[in-house]
Order: structure tokens, then C-alpha cells, then sequence
């Protein structure tokens, strides 16, 4: 396990009508080098208004995560991106210090066989 440092998992929450918009900006050259994961959850929390029935009868209402690894100082700029293009939408970010990643056995990617 590598010690991290400044690496911080930025997570996002948003609608889940709005995943594909999130991604499609993390695909984009400038994040090409980000480590992230997307999943559906089913969210309750300050964050998320029940605003569907369907929703208010479960007490969750779905919604998409996006986890991100990368540097402090860059997730500061990001969020600060994310804000304008999720403007309008509901949800939120939160940010966790990194303690420590590695992998397990498996292929190594071509940026690390070089080094």
C-alpha cells in the first residue's frame, strides 16, 4: 500500500437523470487521468428531496455516486467546475482524505509499466 498524502475520494451526489451528464464531463480529455467509480444508491439524507411519490412511499429517492481519486488542490478546482455544470440540480459533494491504495494482482496499466 502506497502512502497517499494530498490524495483525497471526492464523492458526488446527484439525480440519477443526471449520471450521464457527470460522466460525459469526467470522460473529457482534461479528467482523462482520473480515477473514478459511478453507482446507483438509493439516498436519504439532507442532500436528497423525496419529491416522487414513489420515493416518499419508500423514504429513498434514487440517485447516482460518483467517486473520484485525485489530488486536493485539483478536486478544489473541480468542485468548483461541478458547481457550475450542476447548477440548478439537486445534490452535493463530500470530500474524504486518501489513508492509503494499492491493487491487487491483475494487469498493470501502460502509465505504470513505463515507470
Amino acid at each position: 500500500m502506497e502512502p497517499q498524502g494530498s490524495t483525497v475520494c471526492l464523492t458526488v451526489l446527484v439525480p440519477a437523470h443526471a449520471a450521464q451528464q457527470l460522466v460525459d464531463y469526467l470522460m473529457t480529455d482534461e479528467h482523462a487521468d482520473v480515477e473514478f467509480s459511478m453507482y446507483e444508491v438509493a439516498a436519504r439524507g439532507p442532500l436528497v428531496h423525496l419529491a416522487r411519490e414513489e420515493d416518499q412511499v419508500r423514504g429513498f429517492a434514487r440517485r447516482t455516486v460518483a467517486r473520484l481519486l485525485l489530488d486536493r488542490d485539483r478536486c478544489t478546482a473541480l468542485i468548483g467546475r461541478l458547481t457550475e455544470l450542476l447548477a440548478g440540480l439537486e445534490g452535493g459533494y463530500w470530500i474524504t482524505p486518501v489513508e492509503g491504495r494499492g491493487r491487487f494482482a491483475g494487469p498493470v496499466a501502460q502509465s505504470e509499466a513505463q515507470a
